[in-house]
């Protein structure tokens, strides 16, 4: 699998928003008087409801080697190297481990600067960089990790303080909006 896109193929944030409400509407259009009539059934309906739309900011954890392997790769003619060549590689695989929501790799805010646009993207609750090198030092594979990871963090980090204040927002409303469709088909089926 791919784990990695460039800036441009992923969509801004906002879009996510917007899709999270709507999933919230279908939530509450199709709830039945059997989720929300008695106090206990109510509670897990509405913790199953917030459970679904409520985004969670991501949270790094230190990253971890997985593990190498050795690759023999073509080097193209240049000015250093006027005729090209072959050299064995080392290929590092670093894995960034996390919590919070996945989905948020598929987002982005509404600017951002970029050197080098590539973002990677999650397996499960992990992100993996490859990172190629010619000798097993620790401390430089981790660096060129952190360097090759650096627009994907800096991406998260952004998101993170708008799902935070996202997240209070659409809390209140989940809160607000099943309330209400609780008295109308209590009152509705009563």
């Amino acid at each position: 699998m791919e784990n990695k896109t460039t800036i441009d193929g992923i969509k801004f944030i906002m879009g996510l928003f917007q899709q999270k409400r709507n999933e919230l509407k279908d939530r509450l259009e199709n709830l039945c008087v059997t989720d929300v009539k008695e106090d206990n059934i109510f509670l897990r309906t509405k913790e199953a409801i917030r459970n679904q739309i409520i985004l969670h900011p991501v949270t790094f954890q230190d990253p971890v080697i997985l593990g190498h392997r050795s690759e023999i790769i073509t080097d193209q003619p240049n000015y250093i190297n006027p005729f090209g060549g072959q050299r064995r590689i080392t290929v590092v695989e670093v894995q960034f481990p996390f919590t919070g929501s996945s989905e948020l790799f598929y987002y982005r805010p509404d600017s951002v600067r970029y050197s080098d646009p590539t973002v990677y993207l999650p397996d499960g609750n992990t992100v993996t960089v490859n990172v190629l090198t010619e000798q097993l030092d620790k401390a430089k594979v981790l660096l060129s990790a952190q360097q090759q990871f650096g627009l994907t963090k800096s991406i998260i980090n952004d998101i993170n303080s708008q799902i935070v204040q996202w997240g209070k927002q659409i809390d209140q409303e989940i809160e607000q909006t099943l309330g209400e469709k609780r008295k109308l088909l209590l009152e509705f089926y009563g």
